[in-house]
């Protein structure tokens, strides 16, 4: 019996056959009038998808991408010729078989022994080199026309196969990203507005808040109206983000609820200008319309707004430690019960771990690598 992991790989091995297929014939489509072409690029976005959570650890089945197995399969068989003049021609053969190792690795028959898929990218440079030593000089304009094609469409698919380095990186980061002790913890009992922006920023940086922004922003709305943030409203909220993100922690999850929902319903956060509940969703909402969905100078405001919370933090957790350290020294500091100080210490060392990850560069140069959303 084939266990799931290595069931898995060769999932990821054909989506990378049918990932290169679909580039080479996407670089000829309208020269072959494929009657199809136009649902090549979408299904070529939707491939790197399923490879990036692949490659970050998710177990593949058939059932993620049979829409574009069976797409390539069946341009496959409408243009394939094993003496045709173009190279995606002679290569769609690899879009039928692909497609059926695919339907059999999730078979019932789980015991038979199924080869697995041979890399097209192989036969790719193959076809590359023998490309590269034709003469040309003497092809007519017909069979120059192909030649260009074959060209294209060899180059394209070996662009696409280095582009699986790219996206295998993604998908590793992404995930490295959601691991438990990259998230950043909040505490509601020492919360304040520089905290709570701060531990947004963060959360949302790494890709841990619901990709759904109504998750968040419409619990809040019914807080500002008279919600009370209920164990059972806060259940919904936690079970809706675990299935928006489901490579985070539960755990993680239900804190961060436990937090953002008591932030919204405590006082701590009121003002002569708006209600905590207030407060806390347009937090959120100037995450979800952040920086990169803002242009011009509302881009730099954004930014210098969440520094400026930083060094407020930094300033905050500075005042606490020398609180701590006065407590501490003193003969005052005797009367207070050493579980307390031990406790208020873990706090500061979250806020400490809260501003260290505020400011990592690492997490924010990923930026650039992940496109969620």
């Amino acid at each position: 019996m084939r266990d799931s992991e290595s069931v898995s790989e060769m999932h990821q091995q054909v989506l990378e056959n049918i990932y290169l297929f679909l580039e080479v014939l996407d670089q000829v489509s309208s020269s072959l009038a494929i009657d199809r072409r136009f649902e090549i690029a979408p299904a070529i976005a939707r491939t790197e998808e399923h490879l990036s959570r692949s490659y970050g650890g998710e177990e593949l089945t058939f059932d993620d991408y049979k829409d574009i197995s069976k797409l390539a399969e069946e341009i496959g068989k409408s243009i394939w010729n094993p003496k045709g003049k173009t190279l995606a021609e002679r290569i769609a053969v690899f879009g039928i078989n692909t497609h059926q190792i695919a339907m059999n690795l999730d078979s019932e028959s789980g015991s038979e022994l199924i080869e697995a898929p041979q890399p097209l990218w192989k036969r790719l440079v193959e076809e590359r080199f023998d490309l590269l030593e034709t003469q040309t000089d003497a092809l007519t304009p017909k069979q120059r026309v192909d030649y260009e094609n074959s060209l294209r469409s060899v180059n394209g698919g070996l662009e696409a196969n280095e582009r699986l380095g790219d996206i295998e990186m993604a998908g590793e980061a992404k995930a490295q990203r959601m691991a438990p002790e990259r998230l950043p913890r909040l505490n509601v009992e020492f919360v304040d507005k520089a905290a709570l922006r701060v531990w947004a920023q963060c959360s949302g940086k790494v890709g841990a808040l619901p990709k759904e922004p109504g998750i968040l922003i419409d619990a809040l709305k019914d807080l500002e109206v008279g919600g009370f943030g209920s164990k059972e409203m806060r259940a919904v909220v936690a079970k809706a983000w675990g299935q928006s993100q489901p490579k985070l922690s539960p755990e993680w999850i239900d804190h961060a609820t436990n937090a953002i929902v008591g932030s919204a319903t405590s006082t701590m956060l009121d003002s002569s200008e708006m209600r905590s509940s207030t407060f806390v969703r347009k937090v959120f909402e100037d995450i979800y319309n952040g920086p990169e969905a803002v242009p011009g100078l509302q881009v730099k405001t954004a930014i210098a707004q969440y520094d400026q919370s930083r060094n407020d933090l930094i300033s905050t957790l500075a005042s606490l430690d020398a609180t701590l350290r006065g407590l501490s020294e003193s003969k005052s500091g005797h009367q207070v019960p050493a579980s307390l100080l031990t406790h208020i210490s873990r706090e500061a060392e979250t806020l400490r771990d809260l501003v260290h990850k505020a400011g990592d560069q690492w997490d924010a140069d990923d930026l650039t690598i992940d496109a969620p959303r």
